[in-house]
This record gives C-alpha cells, structure tokens and sequence, in this order.
C-alpha cells in the first residue's frame, strides 16, 4: 500500500489532484484523484520500486521516487512519527518491526536459452535437421513471490521459483530433436 496527501509549501492540502503512480518494470500505472483532506492510497501493489507524481491546477509537478533502499528510513519515520498513536478508528497503531538483514522486492526473471540447429541434404531431396535446445542455460534461480508486507516476518523474502515450462525462468533443461525432411 502506498499513501499519502498532497500539500503547497505553506502545508495547506490540496484536494482534487490528479496523484499518478508508476512502475515501469512491472508496467504498473494507476491513478487517483486526493480527497477534500488532499490524501490518496493506492492498495493491493506488487512489491517493487514505484514513482508518484501529484500534479494539480496553478502548482509545479511533484514527483518523488520510492525505491527498495529508501525503506529501511521510512520504516524507522512510520515508528517515530505514528506508532503507538491511535488510528483514525480508535486503534493503537503497531510499530513496524525490525527488518531483515537482507531483503528483496523483487528480481526481474533472467533467462539465457540457447538453440542451435544444423540441416544436412542427402541427395537433392531429402534433409535431416538436429536440433539442440538448451533453456536457462546458466541455470539462474529466478525466485518470485516476495512479501511486500512489513508485518509479516517474512517480509522480502522469496516463498517461490518460477515455472518449470520451457523458456519461463525454470531449472536448466534440455532438448534434442531430429527431423527427417522429403
């Protein structure tokens, strides 16, 4: 979830905005409109590294950048400014627990396949073509499936690899195949 209000210079709100919220990497943009208090939220995110930009009649655009490395800060502000306070119901508001040694949002899938293909004519009318595919060729584990939750402990960590298919990420495969032409 990402939230957040829009204000001028002096701090009055500014209701009406137009916030847009972009992560190219996972080609996510969504937009929304701030309310008469000038806050927005965006809920039900990817983890990943995302860029707002607020734009509003008669004001310059704001745009600020949210990456993985600026979380350990805004983790430590969150506790700072609004734990143990209560929410707009009632509630108290937990802090955000430590975070791990090392954590992730997310690696983009990498995947190297191979193939390779040699045709050999016998006489003029036949052929026979081999075929060598290799997928994943140096084996990388593309891991997916990571928390973006902080309350949960298992916060950037991966619980899960990608598909075992051909040319989506998996384990190292291979293939060979023969092909009689006439």
């Amino acid at each position: 979830m990402i939230l957040g209000a829009v204000s001028d210079p002096s701090g009055g709100v500014i209701p009406k905005a137009t916030v847009t919220l972009e992560n190219k990497a996972l080609s996510v943009r969504r937009t929304a409109t701030t309310d008469a208090a000038g806050s927005y939220s965006f809920t039900a995110l990817p983890p990943g590294s995302y860029e707002v930009k607020a734009t509003a009649g008669g004001f310059a655009v704001m745009t600020r950048s949210v990456h993985e490395s600026d979380v350990p800060a805004l983790a430590a502000r969150f506790n700072s400014e609004y734990a143990g306070k209560r929410d707009a119901q009632g509630a108290l508001i937990a802090p955000i627990p430590a975070l791990p040694a090392k954590y992730r949002l997310g690696d983009a899938m990498w995947s190297l396949d191979l193939r390779l293909t040699k045709t050999l004519a016998i006489r003029e009318r036949y052929r026979i073509s081999g075929v060598a595919e290799v997928f994943n060729l140096f084996n990388i584990a593309n891991l997916g499936g990571f928390s973006g939750d902080l309350y949960n402990a298992k916060f950037g960590q991966p619980t899960s690899r990608m598909n075992n298919v051909f040319g989506t990420g998996g384990p190292r495969a291979f293939q060979l195949a023969l092909r009689f032409g006439f």
